[in-house]
């Protein structure tokens, strides 16, 4: 929709992880849960959801797929291409649909539904979060008030993704790095130095690797 180029458009100026926490914010102010679709058991595949989303009228709401393809499609609007600096995936499972995104070398856990006003989420625990678990065995997101919320992939899910599906243990963090940082880091991830200090690990995933340059290097165009 014209509407959706137009969120994107507005939105320009911004560095990658304010677009995404622009486009959720822009979501949640269009559209509330339609709870009485959800309890009829409302299946996927419904083009209207996400049209709903930029149509203007407040009487048209959506369940999870309508927020999840929604935020999706103002991310492939924005970043194209074969290999975008972000990108967001649609996994579903449990009778839910989310999105997974990624962004600085990780993929990240990212709810839009159950970040809006009055769901166990909001405004953003569910935002570019980390979890725990696995592919095999569901991931776990940790909320306040002592609550959590299990995340399974269903088998459509997993026969359509790969990497993709491997999420962040810790939530994503906008971090800041100046250029002599990355060359350093760049240098000891190439093995040239073996001065620690330049070792990184940006992504927080355990190893020091050429994700860690991905992900600092978009620090700094952000």
């Amino acid at each position: 929709p014209k509407k959706a180029q137009a969120v994107v458009d507005a939105h320009a100026g911004e560095t990658d992880y304010q677009k995404l926490v622009s486009y959720r914010e822009y979501i949640k102010g269009e559209v509330s849960y339609n709870t009485g679709a959800a309890g009829d058991g409302y299946p996927y595949g419904d083009p209207w959801q996400l049209i709903y989303v930029f149509d203007g009228d407040p009487n048209t709401n959506v369940v999870c797929e309508g927020y999840s393809k929604a935020f999706k499609y103002l991310c492939d609007l924005t970043w194209t291409g074969s290999d975008p600096e972000v990108a967001c995936y649609l996994p579903t499972g449990d009778a839910h649909m989310w999105n997974i995104v990624s962004i600085g070398g990780a993929n990240y856990l990212t709810d839009i539904t159950n970040c809006d006003s009055g769901t166990i989420g909001a405004p953003d625990q569910l935002f570019l979060c980390g979890v725990r678990g696995g592919v095999d065995s569901g991931y776990i997101a940790d909320l306040t008030g002592n609550t959590t919320t299990v995340y399974f992939y269903d088998n459509e899910t997993l026969a359509l993704y790969d990497k993709e599906l491997a999420l962040s243990a810790t939530k994503y963090s906008p971090l800041t790095f100046d250029l002599n940082q990355l060359i350093a880091l760049a240098r000891y991830a190439a093995g040239i130095t073996t001065d620690e200090s330049a070792a990184i690990d940006v992504n927080n995933d355990g190893i020091i690797s050429a994700a860690d340059l991905t992900a600092m290097a978009q620090s700094l165009v952000s």
